[in-house]
């Protein structure tokens, strides 16, 4: 069970080092046991992350810039292999309802031959194009969505309507062992694109560690009313699971 420091990041606004290294420093520990394993629909070779899928989601909470949100991609997504951008750049952040926002210098997209898939993806959206001081309406959508799905586990039956979404598109796919006999290896991963919206990016990493740890999303996991705070610590501490531990005994 991960404990409260190591399962969420603080409610302060990170500067673009410190989500780096909250999020470098633990999947750096966890490629000690990664494992390689076969996509069972493809016969890809992949290498899967155990706790890094968790790291990675918790890590995006933090965000607060544009240029978080373009750390966070990179260290939390790309390195790991959860996400292939275009071009090893990441065009744009968008959020369904919400917007379109670039990520400089790729504002020139829309003109560009080079970037056809992009441009198509753009028309497809059709949501508006904000500027990069409006990344925050982006941000704001997107947060409250993974959070409304994270709390739909603690209501009674629980809600994991997320995970049955992340499993139907694809977002989320079984991996078998390259070696059958390592009965070790991580069962799911996920595969992201850079035309998909930054919740459903997160809630995809959210449900792939969900199905190789139901204990922990069903009996631990905390999402406080009070600040927002996502943990994975009600079981260790005996706190209410609508509350953090510094809001533990707030109405």
């Amino acid at each position: 069970m991960l404990s409260r420091r190591a399962s969420a990041l603080p409610s302060s606004t990170p500067n673009e080092s410190a989500l780096t290294s909250a999020v470098t420093a633990p999947i750096s520990q966890a490629r000690d046991h990664d494992h390689e394993s076969t996509d069972r629909a493809s016969g890809e070779r992949l290498i899967v992350p155990g706790p890094t899928l968790r790291v990675s989601a918790l890590a995006c909470l933090g965000v607060r810039t544009l240029s978080d949100a373009v750390g966070w991609t990179m260290e939390a997504l790309v390195r790991p292999g959860f996400l292939a951008p275009w071009g090893g750049d990441i065009p744009f952040f968008f959020e369904d309802g919400a917007g379109l926002v670039w990520s400089e210098p790729h504002r020139r997209a829309l003109d560009d031959d080079a970037m056809p898939e992009i441009v198509a993806r753009l028309w497809d959206l059709k949501e508006p194009v904000l500027d990069a001081a409006d990344f925050g309406l982006v941000l704001g959508v997107a947060r409250a969505r993974v959070l409304g799905a994270l709390r739909g586990l603690l209501t009674t039956p629980p809600n994991d309507g997320f995970v049955h979404a992340a499993l139907y598109t694809g977002r989320v796919v079984r991996v078998a062992p390259a070696d059958e006999s390592d009965s070790a290896t991580k069962g799911w991963t996920v595969r992201l694109t850079p035309t998909l919206s930054l919740s459903e990016q997160v809630l995809a990493l959210f449900a792939a560690d969900m199905l190789e740890n139901r204990a922990d999303y069903y009996d631990a996991l905390t999402v406080c009313d009070l600040c927002d705070l996502v943990a994975f610590d009600a079981a260790d501490l005996d706190v209410p699971r609508t509350r953090c531990v510094d809001h533990q005994d707030e109405p």
